[in-house]
């Protein structure tokens, strides 16, 4: 069992290294210095279940195992959290794409012509619904209400358009 003596003797000696551990796991002090104060509770509410063990495990190293667990724990409901509560951002906060080839589809983009390039031989109406479909993402439906036209109709516009593109690109 964990005595009083023992866990006071850990804090002193052990709470700032064990805080430095936590912080370079999620990256943060002030929640480092809550997940500190956390393990130290949860192993005085468990103090019973400790004992000394025959591989020499130290107090400090079970206090050390609740703080790798609670800052893992963390880590995992804080990207979870992210993620359901900011699905558009948290691309931007935990990028899975390399900066670099970010950059190099940036410059590839820049250099494609343009969309009024693209659809010059297309009729105005064709260019409107390829400009609705492909630059917006809208649904043929959607355009449809928003052009006054029938879904086919729209369908029937794009591609007649998209035909025309490809006959001048060919």
């Amino acid at each position: 069992m964990l005595t009083e003596d023992q866990l006071l003797d850990t804090w002193q000696r052990s709470r700032h290294s064990i805080t430095w551990v936590v912080q370079q796991r999620i990256g943060n002090r002030e929640t480092a210095a809550e997940i500190t104060c956390e393990a130290f509770c949860r192993a005085w509410k468990n103090r019973e279940k400790w004992s000394p063990s025959h591989d020499g495990a130290t107090a400090d190293s079970w206090i050390y195992r609740i703080a790798t667990n609670l800052s893992i724990d963390h880590a995992r409901s804080y990207t979870s959290r992210t993620e359901n509560l900011f699905p558009e951002f948290f691309e931007e906060i935990h990028p899975t794409i390399d900066p670099i080839e970010e950059l190099e589809a940036r410059l590839f983009q820049e250099s494609l012509p343009s969309f009024d390039t693209i659809t010059a031989p297309c009729t105005p109406e064709q260019r409107r619904i390829l400009d609705l479909r492909y630059r917006h993402e809208l649904t043929y439906a959607a355009i449809g209400k928003r052009v006054e036209l029938s879904e086919s109709a729209c369908k029937s516009l794009a591609n007649r358009g998209l035909r025309k593109i490809r006959e001048t690109v060919s």
